[in-house]
């Protein structure tokens, strides 16, 4: 492979992944993952958007804290909170359990 940095000795297996034909591109696991914990990272405004939404907190003149309290118990915090929690558990167990896979 001519795009290297650092000569690599033979028979040292690489992993790589085809883009089209002949031409293949090095795996690169760092911005792999960093991609993934982008992607689950939106889910996060999706939350906000979605309390912001169901609450109808700019129109209703009240605080943030006080419209978050007020769903206390309603299906409205579950979502949300559901949205948050898939959102971590995406960002620090999916996403590397993604980059990984691809190096296989």
């Amino acid at each position: 492979m001519s795009s290297l940095d650092d000569p690599v000795p033979a028979g040292v297996e690489l992993p790589a992944q085809l883009t089209g034909g002949h031409d293949a591109e090095l795996v690169n696991t760092t911005q792999a993952l960093q991609s993934f914990v982008e992607a689950f990272a939106c889910l996060l405004p999706v939350a906000l958007a979605l309390l912001v939404l169901l609450t109808d907190l700019i129109n209703s003149g009240r605080g943030f804290r006080e419209t978050w309290r007020g769903t206390k118990g309603t299906t409205t915090r579950a979502v949300v909170l559901g949205i948050v929690a898939l959102s971590a558990v995406g960002m620090l167990v999916v996403s590397p359990l993604l980059a990984l896979a691809l190096r296989n």
